[in-house]
C-alpha cells in the first residue's frame, strides 16, 4: 500500500495534510536515503514524567525519488495536566487539545507504517531528543521490536 492509499484509509480530520514536492538538492535525498520521514514533536513534561506525551506531531515524509511527499502536522490529546515549563516552550493549550484523539491512534500507525515499509526515519531537533521521545512512546503503547536510528541537523 502507498503512504497515499494509507492516509486515505484513516481518519485525517484532526491533522493538516499537505502535498510537497522536494526542490534543488533535495531532490537527491530519496536517491540517498530511499523513503524517509523527518519527524518533530512538541511534548508534556520529561520522559519520566507521568503526564509525559506527545502532544503535536510533524512529519515530512517522502516516499522515494519522483514521488510526492506529504507533510503531516495535527495535536494529540494529552495524558493528565500540561506541565507549564513546557507550555512556556510551545504555547499548546489544553483548550486546544480538548476534543483531539490520542497519539497511538493516528501517529502510531502512521509511524508503524513507514516503519514496516523501510523508511528511514530522521530525528530534527537534535540527536537525544525526537529519537527518544518516539521509542519511549512507542514502548508506552506496547510496539514490540520496535529499533530507530536518529539523524540530526
Amino acid at each position: 500500500m502507498s503512504i497515499n492509499k494509507f492516509l486515505k484509509s484513516n481518519n485525517l480530520n484532526h491533522v493538516d495534510v499537505k502535498r510537497v514536492n522536494l526542490q534543488g538538492d533535495l531532490k537527491k535525498l530519496p536517491e540517498i536515503l530511499g523513503p524517509f520521514v523527518v519527524y518533530d514533536f512538541e511534548t508534556n513534561g520529561y520522559l519520566n514524567s507521568p503526564y509525559f506525551s506527545i502532544l503535536e506531531s510533524a512529519l515530512l515524509l517522502i516516499e522515494g525519488p519522483n514521488k510526492d511527499g506529504y507533510l503531516i502536522n495535527g495535536l494529540t490529546k494529552a495524558i493528565g495536566p500540561l506541565d507549564k515549563r513546557a507550555q512556556e516552550v510551545h504555547h499548546i493549550t489544553s483548550r486546544e487539545l480538548k476534543d483531539k484523539p490520542e497519539w497511538k491512534d493516528f501517529f502510531a500507525p502512521l509511524f508503524g507504517y513507514c516503519l514496516s515499509n523501510g523508511f528511514s526515519m530522521i530525528g530534527y531537533n537534535n540527536k537525544t531528543f525526537d529519537r527518544h521521545v518516539l521509542s519511549a512512546v512507542i514502548d508506552k503503547i506496547g510496539v514490540k521490536n520496535f529499533c530507530l536510528a536518529s539523524l540530526c541537523k
